[in-house]
């Protein structure tokens, strides 16, 4: 990690001092997203801000900028899913769910332990990643899959079958 991203972080500790930082994960310092990635080049910029909530539990606030290499669905290329997520987290202990929902947050469950900061990080990014990878741009595609996807833009509409056309032939 670079910049002045802690390495692991107390969420009350944290919370209490008002910390806030900002830097780059590596990718290849997260092991579950190279597990779906295609490569694992590139990094995310992260910030993360904390502070203590009304009923004083600590909380986390954030975004994370930056993008996966995956395999695109469509073409079976590679393709770069930009992934531009803003989080904000109350941390709780499993002791105090049912006080800490009704703060009205997204909840995080630890357990009292200090937090892995690439750990946390990662389940943010995992939410993020689409459910099926695909250029944005279809012309992005490989030949073959343009080709075939452009066939059915080619269907003129007039000369489309109306399967209620031989509708009009009946009486009643």
């Amino acid at each position: 990690m670079s910049n002045d991203l802690s390495l692991q972080f107390d969420p009350v500790l944290f919370a209490n001092r008002g910390r806030q930082f900002a830097g780059n994960i590596p990718v290849k310092d997260m092991p579950r997203i190279i597990e779906l990635a295609s490569n694992s080049d590139g990094e995310f910029y992260v910030t993360m801000t904390f502070s203590m909530s009304s009923l004083k539990f600590p909380m986390v606030k954030g975004t994370i900028e930056g993008e996966v290499g995956q395999t695109c669905q469509r073409c079976m290329g590679n393709t770069a899913v930009p992934i531009s997520s803003q989080f904000q987290l109350l941390l709780i202990t499993p002791d105090s769910l049912e006080l800490a929902s009704e703060e009205g947050h997204e909840i995080f469950e630890y357990t009292g332990q200090v937090i892995t900061t690439a750990s946390f990080i990662e389940d943010e990014i995992i939410l993020s990643i689409p459910i099926v990878a695909k250029h944005a741009d279809i012309e992005k595609c490989e030949s073959p899959v343009k080709q075939w996807m452009h066939e059915f833009d080619e269907v003129p509409t007039d000369e489309k079958d109306n399967p209620f056309a031989k509708l009009k032939d009946l009486k009643l």
